[in-house]
Formats: structure tokens, C-alpha cells, sequence
């Protein structure tokens, strides 16, 4: 009887110890967000457990390229946000053209070390948690095709970065001039969605037909406000002169704010500026048509997505 019993315990403490280890197995296989700006709307997506690195795909944890990476992912800024302008990108743009290695930055040579861009003499640098209050010039699903390193290099809309080029005026039509916000695929709202984005507050959208940004007529111009870490995209170059280099993006500075942590969008712009009250998250903005938004559930639960 004895014996019976003690087997039995036995065989419960296996199973116990092996369903342990799946779930510190699946933890391990899973992005590790580890803060949670999202809060309430935050939701799993299957690149959360296919892409579960904070470096990506990167081969070398050591290099630039994984660096980069890791700084893209950070979603530990915080929740005490500067105020940051477009003059600040511009400004921080001409101070990080003046470190050495900076000509010489690109996407097969990424910069070895991030310190430059964490000490740039002020409370403005990589890593800050930063509010930026602008226009959407254009927003898309970037990458679609083959995807980027950070995001393991899978195609389609869902496992990659929403690019949203911001202008801090309504009437600025140069692509040149605008500024980056990023939203990464990771735990992602699904409400955060680049069509509607693009479709409902963009002043231009990419017309395929034509091959370029046209003016898009059913634009609000709403003004937006985008928090998250401010980080430097190494690889690439700005505009000179006015003019795009090769095949990197349009826009005045590197400096983005990526990934974006909160988005919210006003519903009574006035001269270009906002009331506190006026502000709205994106996801309750873009709950109705009309764009007045309306009032949040009871209780709104994380969930998965298939």
C-alpha cells in the first residue's frame, strides 16, 4: 500500500518537474518584453515566439548590427517622457555627423559601440523616453517583402516595423523634412494598424499606379503625439541638399522615436496646438469613423492573436 502510494507521488512529481520545464522552455522561446508599455492592449504575436531575440537574427551578439538591434527592441525608456521638438532631431543630427566614424556608417559597417549616441550632452540621447507632437506626412508597413534583421528577416505586414515619417507642420510637403516614428511588431496593438493609419490621418498616400506619395484627400491633419525611446538608426543617411541618397529613407535626421510606446491623436486641433482633454489614444481615435473616438470597455483583457 505503502508502495503504491509513494509511486504514485512519484509519477505526480515527474509530471510536475516535466510541465515545469516545458513553460521555462516556452518563456525562453517567447520575447522577452519586459517592461509592458502597452498595458491593456498589448497582444502576442506569433513573431513574439518565431523572433524571440532581442539582438533579431543578428549572427554576432558582439557586432554593430545586433547592438543596434537590442536598441531597437528596448521597451524599458519609461514612462517619464521629455518633450523633444523637431529642432532637437535636427540639432542631434548635426552633432552625431561630427563623431569619426560617421561617414563611414553603413549597412554592412554598423558603429561598434552605442555610447556615443547614450551621451550626447543632454537629456536628449539614445535611450531617452521622449513625446514628440507632429503631423503624419505618409504611414506603412516597411520591409514587407524581406523583412529586416531586428525582425528576423520574415516578409509580410505582421512580423515587421509600421513606419510613420512625421513633419512638424501641415503644410510641409518635402519628404526631406520629416521625422521617424517606429512601431514595432513585438506585442504590437492589433488596433495600431499602418492602412488606417495611413488611410485616415497620412497627408500623403502611396499611390502604386504612379509610383509616388500623392496628396490624400481624405486626411484630418490631425495632430499627433508619439512617445517611446529615442534611438539613432546608424545605417543610413539623411537627405542633403534636399535630396535622398540612394536607398535610404527620405527624411532630415536619423534620430527616430523607436518603437513607439503610445500614440495618441487630438480631436480638436487648434493652430497647432492641443488641449490636454483633446488628446485620445490611437485605438479609441480610430473606433469611429468620425474620429471623436469613444469611451474604453470595463475591462480590457491581453489577448492572443492565432
Amino acid at each position: 500500500m505503502n508502495f503504491l502510494r509513494i509511486w504514485r507521488y512519484l509519477i505526480c512529481l515527474l509530471v510536475l518537474i516535466l510541465s515545469l520545464g516545458r513553460c521555462a522552455s516556452a518563456q525562453k522561446n517567447q520575447f522577452d518584453l519586459k517592461c509592458h508599455p502597452f498595458q491593456a492592449l498589448e497582444m502576442v504575436h506569433p513573431i513574439d515566439s518565431s523572433c524571440p531575440s532581442a539582438d533579431g537574427n543578428a549572427t554576432d551578439s558582439t557586432s554593430g548590427h545586433a547592438l543596434q538591434n537590442v536598441a531597437k527592441n528596448n521597451f524599458c525608456a519609461g514612462n517619464t517622457f521629455v518633450d523633444i521638438k523637431h529642432e532637437d532631431f535636427v540639432q542631434l543630427q548635426q552633432s552625431v555627423e561630427k563623431l569619426p566614424g560617421y561617414p563611414t556608417w553603413n549597412n554592412q559597417n554598423y558603429p561598434g559601440s552605442r555610447d556615443s549616441f547614450k551621451n550626447m550632452g543632454g537629456k536628449l540621447a539614445e535611450g531617452a523616453a521622449v513625446r514628440y507632437t507632429a503631423y503624419v506626412f505618409e504611414a506603412h508597413a516597411a520591409d514587407t517583402s524581406g523583412g529586416e534583421s531586428v525582425n528576423c528577416n520574415q516578409a509580410g505586414v505582421p512580423p515587421n516595423d509600421i513606419h510613420i515619417a512625421l513633419v512638424h507642420a501641415p503644410t510641409i510637403t518635402d519628404e526631406c523634412e520629416t521625422t521617424t516614428a517606429e512601431m514595432s511588431p513585438h506585442f504590437r496593438p492589433t488596433s495600431w494598424d499602418a492602412q488606417r493609419i495611413s488611410s485616415q490621418l497620412a497627408a500623403f498616400i502611396y499611390d502604386a499606379s504612379q509610383k509616388k506619395l500623392v496628396p490624400n484627400p481624405a486626411a484630418t491633419h490631425n495632430l499627433v503625439r508619439v512617445t517611446g525611446q529615442l534611438m539613432f538608426d546608424a545605417p543610413h543617411k539623411p537627405c542633403t541638399n534636399g535630396k535622398r541618397g540612394g536607398s535610404d529613407p527620405a527624411r532630415v535626421s536619423l534620430w527616430e522615436v523607436h518603437p513607439v510606446y503610445e500614440m495618441d491623436v487630438c480631436t480638436k486641433t487648434n493652430a497647432g496646438s492641443c488641449a490636454d482633454s483633446d488628446w485620445q489614444p490611437l485605438d479609441r481615435w480610430l473606433g469611429t469613423p468620425t474620429g471623436k473616438g469613444h469611451k474604453p470597455p470595463k475591462t480590457r483583457k491581453p489577448t492572443t492573436t492565432p
